[in-house]
């Protein structure tokens, strides 16, 4: 997804929270994860945005409002729908 919209002004950055930095980097190395990545051990990012539980994913508006929230996996198509219609819309 961050190849696919990075060249239309879409960011994606990953945040690591409820397991140590370590393993956090080693799967960002395992995975080859190709965006910018934090870790987040006192939820100071991930709690103002709605975290609850792993998976979660934000998606923000250019404005800075979160326009969706997926609590659990979110399939492909419904994370393309999201960011089509902010840059649609």
């Amino acid at each position: 997804m961050y190849q696919r919209y990075k060249g239309k002004g879409v960011a994606f950055v990953g945040i690591f929270v409820g397991d140590t930095e370590a393993n956090a980097r080693a799967f960002v190395r395992t995975h080859r994860v190709s965006f910018p990545n934090g870790y987040d051990w006192k939820l100071a990012v991930a709690k103002p945005l709605g975290y609850r539980a792993m998976p979660y994913t934000v998606v923000i508006s250019r404005q800075g409002e979160v326009a969706h929230r997926f609590h659990g996996p979110v399939s492909k198509a419904d994370l393309i729908t999201a960011i089509e219609r902010l840059l649609t819309g």
